[in-house]
């Protein structure tokens, strides 16, 4: 089989492409070490009482977490326990070294029984992810909030802070559309998926 120039310069391209796709997946990985890891107790503060928190009451925060240069990358991991059939809704609430608001994020967790006719079932989520970007440097607090049914909030929450070399978010799905667009132009030249799609079904004959 004869291939022309443009075929060849195809496959080379291919080649390169998967391997700068590779390359992103290992900055990525790069990326999701963690440098530090905070744990932490906190007491929230229910949403309705927010305005009678005691002066000096730091139960329901985290802080002061020191950035020192901008664009530091946490991943924030919280979890609680939860009495059957009840929900709470958490916030976090990202603030400055002066207390004041900057952004908040939060959750819905839930702890759910019940029985039908196959039997007692039970559906719970008593954690989330999330990640944080500190766009300066500075000191910055996190401040914890819930809302429950029937004001029924837990007591305490546990958190994890994980301090990571960077965002990995982009470099990988750069190296996802890379290595995709690599493998299509490998597939143009040499067609391995087809050939093997080809034999396979010989073979089933």
């Amino acid at each position: 089989m004869t291939i022309n120039r443009k075929e060849y310069e195809i496959g080379k391209l291919g080649v390169a492409l998967c391997l700068l796709g590779l390359i992103g997946f290992a900055i990525a990985g790069y990326f999701r070490v963690p440098q530090l890891v905070q744990k932490h107790t906190v007491s929230p503060v229910p949403t309705n009482n927010v305005n009678n928190i005691a002066e000096g009451a730091k139960a329901h925060k985290i802080g002061p977490i020191v950035i020192d240069k901008p664009y530091t990358t946490y991943e924030i991991e919280t979890k609680t326990t939860l009495a059957a059939n009840t929900w709470t809704f958490v916030e976090v609430v990202v603030e400055d070294r002066f207390g004041e608001y900057l952004y908040s994020f939060g959750q819905e967790l839930w702890h759910e029984t019940g029985r039908d006719s196959d039997g007692p079932w039970r559906e719970t989520r008593h954690n989330f992810e999330s990640n944080l970007t500190f766009p300066e440097a500075g000191e910055f607090y996190l401040s914890f909030m819930v809302s429950s049914k029937n004001n029924r909030h837990p007591s305490k929450l546990y958190v994890k802070l994980i301090k990571r070399n960077g965002s990995a978010v982009l470099h990988f799905w750069m190296g996802v559309l890379l290595l995709i667009a690599g493998l299509i132009c490998i597939e143009i030249q040499y067609g391995i998926f087809q050939k093997t799609l080809e034999a396979a079904m010989k073979y089933d004959d």
